[in-house]
């Protein structure tokens, strides 16, 4: 807040009087150095800049976006030669400090949350001297997000750390003495000691890439006298000219063994007695029967959307044709007004999906602004009362006003009867909203920049919208004392603080008491309700629907009663019988990091509305029912618990940084009083420590900034029809991670996923088989391609016409006894350079929408056979019994088999269609009777000549 205004600018900046544009102060450079392990990731951002002026500057704002859920655990700031010592406090106490100490003309620095959007981060420096420099130091943890194009983890760096520049007057030249070392970023991967890093990618910029080793500043040597480690790799991105580089999100793919096995870690914390926390992270891997629900595409066609509506309409042109038989669907387009294709959903149809495709051609970005949440309202008042609804939100989401959308979709989806997936499209979108819009409607998200593939995340989302909607999920802990073998974390409610039966035992009361004095007025945080919280915390609180391939990610908070625990245990209900999986829990010993990611995981919910604070209930009256503004304050009081409890920011909670240490002595000697008895042994503590999960001491970190800011200084047409028919591991925490320092180089990163469904519900992970270490740059947009669904086929419906039968090409070409040459694969299409990728698209967009093939010289161009010697093999075959020779039917199976051959590394794009045609086969061949028993037994005789 500047002159009485919220501003959410990037980069350092002030105001010369409340009216006036924002004036930016040069930068000297950002460093960002991440570490990701496994599923998570720890990032140091450092930002240096410098105030050029000969005049003191009592206020300057600093604000830039964050990756959606990440915690904000370290926050250290130098402003000149003068070290700021940081300490999270409550949200209005950090402020007021903050504003008393810049009226005293000492330096101090506030870092809070957006109470918009969670994120988006401010800084707030005061009293910055005439040439002096600033230095800003920030530590984040997050989870890093399952990305179902590429079965990687995914790192995202919001775009916006690169500032967006604004008015600079004349005068805001560089000094000629600062030195400009422009944006650096380094990502070292580190993995456990069994796992093979398989792949590293970004799809957003050019990469050097070293396997086998992490940086030297996480190593502490120069790498080169290391062995090769397959478990390791780094990463490093030097943008010193470009300064725009960074206008898009930095992405990092990341392909390792065995990342998305299911795992359970137990970590004790360092300071508060007994407190432990437990992180499960898992991929599933089940198959059930899909639904036929009602689908309804929320499009985002406003002007901000200029530069990304090809995409747009790439992925809906997918999600168009992957479509089954007997859903309904209809498109809602929204900018400043909204519209549907059709005034009520229709059931897909050939007809329908023409006409579906015909508009997306059309769309265009020219609707205006964003009002999203009318658009979403009004798809929830025009859906069909006897069919669940799956809303799938395509969207930049550059909107600010995200919680009152939050709030609707999250009473929308409170029956089970409707859920909202979200993909994120663009170089800068909204995290927030995106994972946010998924979160309260128990979907899940993704994102796509510019340029990034993505055919595979939509035909995944799809998948994920036509699963059973399952609603009963529960974690149990497993102990190792038989008195209590099994806890179940979820069905215990928060209650109100129990009162003394004593007390409410009425007594007679005097109307004249002369000892009586009259009470001082109660205190506003007095008079709220004491609510209790489970004694284990659960995070998410209600554990959200699973998906095959989405990893999903839970915590326990909890002490006395998670002394002993022995697994994990994942229970479910289905139509189709119970869905149950064991996780064994892992001790990592002592540290913080599972328990800071876990409390911003709960703060979360606690900001939203929801949590465990929605199922307390205060004397018989639930937390629902209270009034709004008591409801805020009760939120408020617990969030500021759980942030100042493990120094963890959020909404509520913030960073203020003052020149003398405001941390209380007795607050001091609490926590060196408080060391906790833990399990883990020395050497386990302080390998966790060196890992990062513990940061260093304040003073010594401070002192390194110091040090290190002197140095800085110096679609096809329908054919007619026929005429027949690591994972966490104690060890992988002892590798040693980067020192904190404002030099220090830092990044973000993710992990990879798991391959195709087994035969149990949570099957074993699948291997990458290939490391791309060359440079990666944003490919041109490629056509995308739709495909179709599994589905009963229509009895309507039938093949197409003709040639029908093998004696019909013949006579079409005139060629008999021609004698093929071998091999089949036409030498033209072997030197073609077209990718398998491209290769199936371009199978898929010549199926008919019944899910079958018509023979043409298209078909058998995209097969890369000669058709002329598939001609003469067929007659061939069917010399002696021309019975079953439909042209359909073989088309079909050719198509099919050329599929299951030649593109299994892309079975994630083609299942759904080959699902639809083998449906589509297996009825033809039942209904042809007789022929269509010769033509199953020849088979694979035809399926051989691809």
């Amino acid at each position: 807040m500047i002159g009485g205004r919220v501003t959410y600018l990037c980069g350092c900046s002030y105001y010369t009087h409340p009216q006036a544009k924002p004036v930016y102060l040069p930068r000297i450079g950002i460093k960002v150095h991440a570490t990701i392990l496994s599923s998570v990731s720890r990032t140091v951002l450092t930002q240096t800049y410098t105030n050029p002026s000969k005049n003191p500057l009592e206020e300057v704002s600093y604000t830039f976006p964050l990756y959606d859920g990440v915690s904000v655990v370290g926050f250290n700031c130098l402003i000149g030669d003068r070290t700021l010592h940081s300490r999270v406090k409550p949200r209005k106490q950090a402020k007021a400090e903050y504003d008393d100490a810049v009226s005293k003309g000492e330096s101090a620095a506030l870092m809070a949350h957006s109470l918009s959007a969670s994120d988006v981060l401010s800084i707030r420096l005061g009293n910055v001297g005439p040439g002096e420099t600033v230095v800003v130091e920030i530590t984040l943890v997050g989870e890093l997000k399952q990305d179902a194009q590429s079965d990687a983890v995914r790192y995202t760096l919001p775009n916006s750390i690169a500032p967006r520049y604004g008015y600079h007057p004349g005068n805001m030249s560089m000094p000629p003495e600062a030195d400009v070392q422009g944006i650096s970023i380094t990502l070292d991967v580190q993995m456990e000691s069994t796992a093979v890093i398989r792949e590293i990618q970004s799809t957003s910029h050019s990469l050097s890439v070293a396997l086998g080793r992490v940086s030297a500043s996480a190593s502490g040597s120069s790498g080169s006298d290391k062995a090769f480690n397959p478990a390791q790799a780094s990463v490093s991105v030097n943008l010193k000219e470009d300064w725009t580089a960074l206008a898009r999100d930095f992405v990092l793919l990341v392909k390792a063994d065995g990342l998305d096995t299911p795992r359970a870690m137990l970590e004790t914390h360092p300071v508060i007695p007994t407190q432990r926390a437990i992180m499960t992270t898992l991929v599933p891997k089940f198959g059930l029967e899909p639904i036929k629900p009602e689908i309804i595409f929320v499009i985002d066609r406003s002007g901000s959307m200029m530069d990304k509506i090809d995409t747009l309409k790439s992925a809906l042109r997918v999600f168009l044709k992957s479509l089954p038989v007997g859903v309904c669907f209809n498109i809602c387009s929204f900018g400043s007004r909204h519209s549907f294709l059709w005034k009520q959903s229709l059931f897909y149809t050939a007809e329908s999906l023409q006409e579906a495709l015909s508009f997306v051609d059309g769309v265009r970005a020219n609707m205006g602004g964003t009002e999203m949440q009318e658009a979403v309202e009004a798809t929830v008042r025009s859906r069909m009362k006897d069919k669940e609804l799956e809303v799938l939100i395509l969207t930049d989401g550059q909107i600010w006003n995200q919680q009152t959308l939050f709030g609707f979709i999250r009473e929308t989806a409170a029956d089970n009867g409707a859920r909202f997936f979200s993909l994120g499209i663009g170089n800068g979108a909204s995290h927030s909203l995106v994972e946010g819009i998924a979160r309260a409607g128990n979907g899940f998200s993704q994102m796509v920049v510019n340029y990034e593939e993505l055919d595979r995340k939509v035909v995944r989302m799809l998948k994920g919208a036509l699963t059973p909607h399952i609603f009963d999920y529960k974690l149990e802990i497993e102990h190792d004392d038989p008195v209590e073998e099994f806890e179940v974390v979820l069905p215990e409610r928060p209650r109100a603080m129990p009162v003394d039966e004593a007390e409410m035992k009425q007594q007679p009361i005097s109307l004249f008491d002369a000892d009586y004095k009259e009470d001082e007025q109660k205190t506003d945080e007095e008079a709220l309700p004491v609510l209790t919280p489970p004694q284990t915390l659960q995070a998410p609180y209600k554990i959200p629907p699973l998906y095959p391939f989405i990893r999903t990610t839970a915590y326990l908070l909890g002490s006395a009663n998670m002394q002993n625990p022995k697994a994990l245990i994942f229970r479910a209900t289905s139509k189709q019988g119970p869905l149950v999986l064991r996780i064994p829990i892992n001790d990592i010993g002592t540290g913080e990091t599972i328990h800071q990611l876990a409390v911003r995981r709960a703060m979360i919910e606690l900001e939203e509305g929801h949590g465990w604070l929605a199922a307390a209930t205060s004397n018989g009256n639930s937390f629902d029912n209270l009034h709004p503004t008591s409801k805020e304050r009760i939120i408020a009081r617990e969030c500021e618990k759980l942030g100042t409890q493990f120094q963890v920011t959020g909404k509520r909670c913030s960073f203020i940084a003052l020149e003398k240490d405001s941390t209380s002595d007795q607050e001091k000697e609490t926590d060196i009083a408080n060391l906790p008895t833990s399990k883990a042994t020395g050497e386990e503590s302080a390998v966790y420590q060196a890992s990062g999960a513990v940061p260093g001491p304040p003073h010594a970190r401070c002192r390194r900034l110091a040090s290190k800011a002197h140095r800085m200084i110096a679609p096809s047409p329908r054919p007619p029809p026929p005429s027949q028919g690591t994972p966490f591991s104690a060890s992988l925490l002892a590798r040693k991670a980067p020192k904190s320092s404002l030099s220090s180089e830092q990044g973000w990163a993710k992990a990879p996923t798991a391959r195709e469904v087994p035969e149990s519900l949570f099957g074993a992970p699948g291997i990458a088989k290939f490391v791309d270490t060359r440079v990666s740059q944003p490919p041109p947009p490629a056509p995308k391609r739709g495909y179709g669904f599994n589905a009963q086929m229509d009895p309507t419906v039938c093949p197409p016409a003709g040639p029908a039968h093998v004696s019909d090409l013949m006579e079409m070409d005139g060629a008999v006894g021609y004698t093929p040459a071998s091999p089949i694969l036409s030498s033209t299409f072997s030197n073609e350079t077209a990718g398998a990728a491209s290769q199936v698209h371009r199978i898929i967009a010549l199926q008919s929408f019944e899910g079958y093939w018509t023979w043409s010289e298209e078909l058998m161009n995209a097969l890369r056979l000669d058709e002329r010697d598939v001609r003469a093999q067929l007659m061939k075959l069917f010399q002696k019994d021309s019975r079953g020779s439909n042209l359909t039917v073989i088309a079909t199976m050719l198509a099919m088999a050329y599929l299951s051959t030649h593109c299994a590394a892309h079975r994630s794009v083609w299942e759904l269609v080959y699902d639809k045609a083998e449906g589509w086969k297996r009825q033809q061949l039942v209904e042809m009777g007789e022929t269509g028993s010769v033509l199953k037994a020849k088979e694979n005789e035809i399926t051989a000549l691809v």
